[in-house]
Formats: C-alpha cells, structure tokens, sequence
C-alpha cells in the first residue's frame, strides 16, 4: 500500500502539555525517546520492548541497535523496530534538517512500503507548541 498524500489529519497538543511518547533522535546506534516516561513504559511493555530500554550518557530514555552497513532504513533489524514502535503508539518525531531522522525513516519504511500502515509525525511550531501528523496509507 502506497503512502496516501494530503490532507493530513493533524492535531495540535494543548499549550505547554507534555508530549506523547515519541521516537526523539536516530544516531549511529541507538535512538532517544521523548514524551511521557511513564506512558513511554507502558508501550513498550505492550511491544514487548521494555526490556531494551536503557539510559543514555546524558540519561535519556533509549534503546541501542547494532550498527548498520547502510542506510538505516534498509537494515532489517531498524525497520522490525521501527514497525513495533509504530504499532505501539509511538510518534516520530520531525527533523526537517536530517532525512535520517525518525520520521524520515519511518516515511521510508511506508514509501517502500515495508510498513503497510499509517505512522505519526510530532513536530513543534515553537516551544510548548506540539502538533501530530497523521500519515496513512492509500486503501488496497
């Protein structure tokens, strides 16, 4: 199933409101989460990832991979999690400065179609100010 394009259910987050648990940034072998911690806990235990989450140096949530030879998303590893964070409820957080980021990715993912599902994008329009976009996919 193909990525399906606009319009975009988008919703934005109350002021200032703490954002839901969201794959935050991708780096060479691990990622960091962002959002509830709590509720971050929770879907992972429902993934059955709980047991990989980890602190990073600077005491973020994360969870480490193995490194990859090439582009993320086409390690099979990253594209089985990225599709268990997905049904879990996790977002994907928007860098519009790295296509590596973790909705490039997960867009990737969806494009060749490897995910046959919808995904959601977290993005800020400022500080305190969250909104989540919808991508879904063209109906079979």
């Amino acid at each position: 199933m193909k990525p399906k394009g606009p319009p975009y259910n988008v919703v934005h987050g109350r002021p200032n409101s703490e954002p839901p648990p969201y794959v935050e940034a991708v780096f060479a072998n691990h990622f960091t989460f962002g959002g509830n911690p709590e509720l971050l806990r929770q879907m992972l235990e429902k993934a059955g990832l709980i047991s990989k989450l980890e602190k990073d140096r600077h005491g973020r949530p994360s969870m480490s991979f193995g490194k990859s030879a090439g582009p993320l998303e086409d390690d099979p590893g990253i594209q089985n999690l990225f599709s268990l964070l997905n049904c879990a409820g996790l977002k994907f957080s928007y860098d519009q400065s790295s296509p590596a980021g973790p909705s490039g990715i997960i867009a990737a993912l969806q494009e060749r179609e490897v995910l046959n599902a919808a995904y959601e994008e977290i993005a800020w329009a400022g500080p305190g100010k969250w909104f989540v976009t919808t991508h879904d996919v063209e109906a079979a």
